[in-house]
């Protein structure tokens, strides 16, 4: 179970930085866009993306838990850091 726990938590990461991706686009159109129905939308159109970022931070979460359950990496250091940040 170990590989696919490892999937999961790359999985989550690769979500992460998509949906934080969307969101940092979104901003950057949002600096020139001088329309007032349009900026509207693209906030919509970010806000709608923090659901998957909440989402794939579960995952990620969840997934790097599992793994650390499955490897018995829980008396390394490097794993209370990896959550620590």
């Amino acid at each position: 179970m170990y590989p696919w726990f490892v999937f999961l938590h790359i999985a989550g990461a690769l979500g992460f930085m998509l949906a934080h991706g969307f969101s940092v686009a979104v901003l950057l159109r949002l600096r020139r866009e001088r329309n007032r129905e349009r900026i509207g939308t693209l906030l919509e159109l970010s806000a709608a993306s923090l659901t998957a970022l909440y989402a794939s931070i579960v995952v990620l979460l969840a997934g790097g838990v599992l793994a650390g359950f499955a490897g018995n990496w829980w008396g390394r250091l490097w794993i209370w850091a990896s959550l620590a940040l």
